[in-house]
């Protein structure tokens, strides 16, 4: 097995151990509670905490021979391809509890030894957040182009109304009297065109008159 990725240190056992331990402390204490850190030492396959800080997210303690899933390390039967000098960085641990774990592990080499440094941070609460946040910022479309496309939409069923009822009158709109201009408007309101946004005053702009005069005559017809 090559062990080529793992770096190598001059420092004795005790030393290598007091280094990482004090890592492995000040981490934990600028991280907060969510954070566990430990050191772990490895013969073969098997790693054994030295030192843990927060082990109450994975449940461990010092001696403890077990692995961030709980399984024990000390009875690794070695079927599986598993390289345990291997620096881990980011990865995903889903734990038997249900909660999301992302996972590192830097290991170093001494004379006669290999440690280990872990980094666990429990990211369950900070992932359903993000979940809330994204539904939170999630947009159907821009207003603009929604409200301008409505108002155009509205524009274009309300001047075909006008044109319908123009041509039941036989009339166009500048041969209209007073009269059929009354009707005209009789005709709009019984298909509905009052009720569209703004139809008062693009029926005054078509017909030539105020706004304030086909209230009067809708009043005529009231």
């Amino acid at each position: 097995m090559s062990h080529e990725g793992l770096q190598y240190t001059h420092m004795t056992r005790g030393e290598a151990f007091e280094m990482l331990d004090r890592l492995a402390c000040g981490i934990a204490l600028v991280m907060g509670s969510s954070c566990e850190t430990l050191v772990q030492e490895v013969i073969g396959k098997t790693f054994t905490v030295l030192s843990i800080y927060n082990g109450q997210i994975s449940g461990r303690q010092v001696g403890s021979t077990l692995s961030i899933y709980g399984v024990d390390t000390t009875y690794d039967d070695g079927d599986q391809d598993f390289d345990p000098f291997l620096d881990i960085n980011c990865e995903a641990v889903h734990t038997a509890d249900g909660r999301l774990v992302k996972s590192s592990t830097w290991l170093i080499r001494g004379d006669g030894y290999v440690m280990a440094i872990g980094v666990n941070v429990d990211v369950t609460e900070l992932t359903r957040a993000a979940d809330l946040l994204a539904g939170m910022v999630k947009v159907g479309g821009e207003l603009r182009d929604t409200l301008y496309h409505s108002t155009s939409q509205v524009s274009e069923d309300a001047d075909a109304l006008v044109d319908d009822c123009l041509q039941r009158l036989g009339k166009p709109v500048e041969a209209l009297s007073k009269t059929d201009r009354v009707e005209l408007v009789r005709l709009l309101e019984q298909r509905g065109f009052f009720e569209y946004q703004r139809s008062a005053a693009m029926l005054a702009a078509r017909m030539g008159v105020s706004k304030s005069t086909i209230y009067n005559y809708l009043k005529e017809l009231s």
